[in-house]
C-alpha cells in the first residue's frame, strides 16, 4: 500500500493586537497648528506580548493627514525629519520619516522593555493639528529583526486629543483692510486681506469681529 503524501498549507501568523488603552499620544505643545522643529510628538505603548527577543528591530509609528483638500495633502509629521527620535528603553540607531510613516530601527533595548512595561518614544518635527477635536488614525507597528521584518504586534487607532488645544494667533501684520471708499462717514466696500499661518481644508471659515461704533 503505497503511503500518500499531503501537503499542509502554509499558514500566516497574524501579528498581536495592541488595543487603543496601551498606546498614549501626545504633543509637547499644546498650539493648534504648531508645527516649528521642537515641537515633540510622544508616543507610548504597552506591548501586550513582547518586543523583537533579539533586543533589535523596527518600529513604526504612523500617523494621520495634516491636511486634506482635494490631491493636495500633508502629514502631521514632517518628511525632512531624519535622526529625531529618541527614547530611554533602546538605542535609536536610524529614524526617517516617508509618507507619514516613522520608521524607526533600534538595538540595545533594555531587558526590562522587552515586555510588560510601556515604552515611550519621543520624536521631533511634529505637526499639531490645525482644529481642535480627537485625532485618530495614529498606529504603532513593532517587528522583529530578520532580514525580511516581520510583524509582532499591531496598534489598532489611537488618537490625540486637541479638544483644549489653544487657537493660534494671527499677527496684525498678516491681516491688511482696504476701504474702497476713503472719505469718513461715507458708504463704503471693505476688502480683507488675510495670512493664515496654518492650512484650512473646506469647510473651515472666517469670523471677523469689528468695533461696536461701525456700522454695516
Amino acid at each position: 500500500m503505497k503511503r500518500k503524501e499531503v501537503q499542509l498549507p502554509s499558514l500566516t501568523i497574524q501579528p498581536a493586537v495592541i488595543p487603543q488603552a496601551n498606546v498614549n499620544i501626545v504633543s509637547s505643545s499644546n498650539v493648534l497648528g504648531y508645527k516649528k522643529q521642537d515641537n515633540v510628538l510622544e508616543v507610548s505603548f504597552l506591548p501586550v506580548t513582547t518586543m523583537a527577543k533579539q533586543g533589535a528591530g523596527v518600529i513604526e509609528i504612523h500617523v494621520p493627514n495634516w491636511y486634506k483638500v482635494g490631491t493636495s495633502k500633508d502629514y502631521m509629521y514632517s518628511n525632512l525629519a531624519s535622526e529625531m527620535c529618541k527614547s530611554d528603553c533602546m538605542t535609536i540607531w536610524l529614524s526617517r520619516a516617508l509618507f507619514g510613516t516613522i520608521r524607526i530601527k533600534y538595538r540595545a533595548m533594555k531587558p526590562e522593555c522587552l515586555s510588560g512595561k510601556e515604552i515611550v518614544i519621543k520624536c521631533a518635527q511634529f505637526y499639531n493639528p490645525i482644529y481642535q477635536k480627537k485625532w485618530t488614525g495614529f498606529y504603532v507597528v513593532t517587528y522583529d529583526n530578520e532580514a525580511t521584518n516581520k510583524p509582532i504586534e499591531r496598534s489598532v487607532s489611537a488618537y490625540l486629543d486637541a479638544t483644549k488645544f489653544k487657537h493660534v494667533k494671527i499677527e496684525p501684520k498678516n491681516m491688511t483692510i482696504q476701504p474702497s471708499n476713503l472719505e469718513i462717514g461715507t458708504l463704503s466696500s471693505w476688502t480683507f486681506f488675510l495670512k493664515v499661518p496654518i492650512p484650512m481644508e473646506l469647510g473651515c471659515y472666517v469670523k471677523l469681529y469689528y468695533p461696536s461704533d461701525l456700522t454695516f
